[in-house]
C-alpha cells in the first residue's frame, strides 16, 4: 500500500468530506495499491491542465507499508459486487453521501477496507484501498518513506501525461488589465 503525505502518512478522516469517510469515533485512511495510485490520489485534486508544482511534491514524501495480516475488503471492482448493487459511480460520484453510506453499511458488517477503483488513476490494475480505523492519526511505524523522486516523476509524465514544473515566477505571468 502506498500513500504520499506531508507529515502523519495514516491519517484516518472522518470529516465526511472524503469519498469513504466513517463518523468518528472511526475514520478512513486512503492509499493507492501501487507508487502512482498513492501519488495520483494526493495530487488529482491540485492537478490542472495536466500539471502539477513541482513543490506540492516536494514537500511530501510516499509512504508504504505493508498489512501484518489479511483484511476483509469488500472489492468493488469484482464483477461479483454488481449483484450487491454496486456500480463504478461509487468511485467518481460527488458529494460523497452515498460512498460514505456504503462505507458505514460495510464497516457494521466487520469489514476492514474498501478496494475500488480510484477518481484520478485511470489505469485497468491501480486500485484505492479504503482502510479503516479510529478516527485521526494511527500509531503505527511509518513504514518506507522516499522522495517522490526523478524516477517517479518521469513515471507520472510517462505513465499519467502529467508534467511536474515549478510554480511561475511573476515574470512569468501575464498581468491582464484591470476591467
Amino acid at each position: 500500500m502506498w500513500r504520499a503525505a506531508r507529515k502523519t502518512p495514516w491519517w484516518y478522516c472522518s470529516r465526511g468530506d472524503c469519498r469513504f469517510d466513517l463518523v468518528e469515533p472511526f475514520g478512513t485512511c486512503y492509499v493507492g495499491t501501487d507508487e502512482l495510485a498513492g501519488i495520483l490520489e494526493v495530487i488529482g485534486p491540485e492537478l490542472e491542465n495536466g500539471v502539477v508544482a513541482a513543490e506540492f511534491l516536494d514537500a511530501r514524501r510516499l509512504f508504504s507499508f505493508t498489512l501484518s495480516s489479511p483484511a476483509k475488503a469488500a472489492d468493488l471492482p469484482s464483477r461479483r459486487a454488481a449483484g450487491f448493487g454496486v456500480t463504478n459511480e461509487l468511485s467518481t460520484m460527488t458529494p460523497y453521501a452515498v460512498p460514505c453510506a456504503w462505507a458505514e453499511a460495510l464497516h457494521e458488517r466487520r469489514f476492514a477496507a474498501i478496494r475500488y477503483r480510484t477518481r484520478f488513476d485511470t489505469s485497468e490494475a491501480a486500485r484505492g484501498v479504503a482502510h479503516f480505523g479510529r478516527s485521526g492519526e494511527a500509531h503505527r511505524a511509518p513504514g518506507k518513506a522516499v522522495a517522490v523522486d526523478a524516477a517517479l516523476r518521469r513515471r507520472l509524465e510517462h505513465e499519467c501525461n502529467i508534467q511536474v514544473a515549478p510554480a511561475p515566477t511573476m515574470s512569468d505571468l501575464e498581468i491582464a488589465p484591470d476591467p
